[in-house]
């Protein structure tokens, strides 16, 4: 429910996504062991970070996936996506393969500081001990490092 509020709020597109990144039952919460897309999206999305892209790749992706009634996981969508930050989706996939490895270490050690923070889920950014936790809070992050000099407006 918040999500809808908070897209309708800011005038932005909402749909469940279909096919859903995460398999899972809505009525208990389980989480079905066959996993087709997340585990790939997770890794592309790591790959992006790697690349200095990654915040514009999870809102290129998540926009996608939640602003669209369907397919965004065909291959003609992830790639505009990905052009639209001048990558290569097919490349990046590649690369994503190729570190697989790498790319689930990184990932475990973002979840352990997750959990050093004291918080868990997503979207969750820390910075100076402060935690910035859900999607309304990406403007209140943003402020700061704005005021800390890191990022221009």
């Amino acid at each position: 429910m918040d999500m809808r509020s908070v897209a309708k709020n800011l005038d932005m597109p909402f749909f469940t996504p279909k096919p859903d990144p995460i398999t899972q039952s809505y009525l208990t919460g389980k989480i079905n062991a066959n996993q087709p897309y997340i585990y790939d999206l997770c890794h592309l999305g790591q790959q992006g970070h790697n690349e200095g892209v990654g915040i514009e790749l999870a809102y290129e992706l998540s926009s996608m996936i939640f602003g669209t009634k369907k397919g965004w996981n065909e291959e003609k969508n992830m790639s505009k996506a990905c052009s639209k930050l001048g990558l290569d989706y097919s490349l990046l996939k590649s690369k994503a393969k190729e570190n697989e490895h790498q790319l689930i270490k990184q990932i475990e050690q973002n979840q352990n500081d997750q959990k050093l923070a004291g918080h868990h889920g997503v979207p969750l950014l820390v910075y100076k001990n402060q935690i910035f936790f859900g999607q309304d809070r990406f403007n209140d992050f943003k402020k700061v490092l704005v005021e800390d000099g890191l990022l221009s407006e």
